[in-house]
């Protein structure tokens, strides 16, 4: 399978300059929380092995919108439980940064740029940026471990396990390498999508209710709304992408998620019934869930 070199792939900065004008107020703050609680829990950049732990630092603390783990917030925060859910939170953004280096390397999508930086192997070398992959998943496990009591980490745990598996993430890196070079029609990307990025969305959510104290019926529910947002995250993600790559492609590149999508219409209208269905699946939780409502119509309609 032939791929496009990598300084052919335009990057995207949209997250670097400043934040989508659409964004809700209660998201970017979230975010500031979130970053200041990552910054704490990762490791000093001085502390050896401190090429690793700079490698950490700079895909975990770069510009980002951390949905993820302002999701698990954000749903912990629908149940009186008096459990902090930061920790759950950051163990998904943990994950999910685990997740942008690997995807990034030469073996995988091979692309020398991330939200408008070096990739990580590019600005550390592909040795230490593995390194500092696999120590983000044991940073994930071992917050688990030491944030929550054992009933409560092992089932978090189980979720995280879950979501990066061979049915989850790495499931669905697999099967996006074996995607053709053509545009495709959506029902061709979407198994990919669902695995490669709503599954961590769900799992986010999960997350959360379980730090919450969901019942099993919430914790479901909110599973589900976490899926269907995070599916229409990723179909907005290359829309986005095809609107904004205006470059000619080269007819060997492998997916190129700028020219993913045959079919933008269908796509927009996907992504919107995608957010509609999560939004009515939360009526139960009536007016306490207007944050999960605006970070859904968030995620349909920005524009970064």
């Amino acid at each position: 399978m032939t791929r496009v070199p990598a300084q052919t792939r335009r990057p995207r900065s949209s997250n670097v300059d400043m934040p989508d004008p659409l964004m809700p107020a209660f998201l970017l703050e979230q975010q500031r929380l979130l970053a200041t609680a990552l910054d704490r829990m990762a490791p000093p950049p001085h502390r050896p092995p401190s090429d690793v732990h700079r490698s950490i630092r700079y895909t975990l603390l770069g510009p980002s919108k951390r949905v993820r783990g302002v999701l698990t917030l954000v749903v912990a925060d629908l149940f009186p439980s008096p459990q902090e859910a930061t920790s759950a939170a950051a163990a998904i953004e943990f994950v999910h940064a685990s997740s942008l280096i690997l995807d990034d390397l030469p073996a995988m999508d091979d692309t020398p740029t991330r939200r408008g930086r070096p990739a990580n192997h590019v600005e550390f070398g592909e040795a230490t940026a593995i390194l500092a992959a696999v120590a983000l998943l044991n940073l994930a496990f071992g917050r688990l471990a030491a944030a929550y009591a054992p009933p409560l980490a092992s089932a978090l745990a189980r979720v995280l396990s879950d979501a990066i598996g061979s049915d989850g993430l790495i499931g669905g890196q697999a099967a996006d390498l074996q995607l053709p070079a053509h545009p495709l029609q959506l029902s061709e990307i979407e198994p990919v999508d669902r695995r490669k990025t709503a599954v961590l969305f769900r799992a986010a959510a999960e997350c959360g209710a379980i730090v919450g104290g969901a019942g099993g019926a919430d914790a479901q529910t909110l599973a589900g709304f976490g899926d269907r947002i995070g599916l229409a995250f990723q179909i907005v993600d290359d829309i986005l992408d095809n609107e904004k790559d205006v470059a000619p492609h080269d007819a060997g590149e492998r997916r190129g998620h700028a020219a993913a999508i045959e079919n933008v219409v269908e796509a927009r209208r996907r992504a919107e019934d995608l957010v509609e269905a999560a939004i009515l699946s939360l009526n139960g939780f009536g007016p306490r869930a207007a944050r999960l409502r605006e970070l859904a119509r968030f995620v349909v309609e920005r524009s970064e």
